[in-house]
């Protein structure tokens, strides 16, 4: 039943919810996803949908660093070699 199968394979143990204390966070957490995929996607395949839930942890995960994002970008464009419209346009067609 549940996770318990998957402990041949990986070291997973099994913990009590204590009655259900972490519910309304999860309850929360799936309603942002929710209203994410509606707001941003507005739809949902599921061929996409591992696609869209990985960005939307990627995203979740990093919301407390957003104040550095331009600074990297910055610092990621000024290390950067140029590159002209050949090399670009090379790179598409690969």
């Amino acid at each position: 039943r549940g996770y318990l199968p998957l402990g041949k394979d990986w070291a997973i143990t099994q913990e009590k919810s204590n009655k259900g204390a972490g519910f309304p966070m999860l309850h929360i957490h799936i309603m942002n996803i929710k209203g994410w995929l509606r707001g941003v996607h507005h739809q949902c395949g599921d061929h996409r949908l591992q696609q869209y839930l990985d960005e939307y942890h990627f995203r979740f995960n990093r919301r407390g660093f957003l104040s550095s994002i331009f600074d990297k970008l910055i610092t990621k464009m000024t290390e950067a070699q140029p590159r002209n419209y050949k090399m670009i346009k090379c790179e598409l067609n690969t």
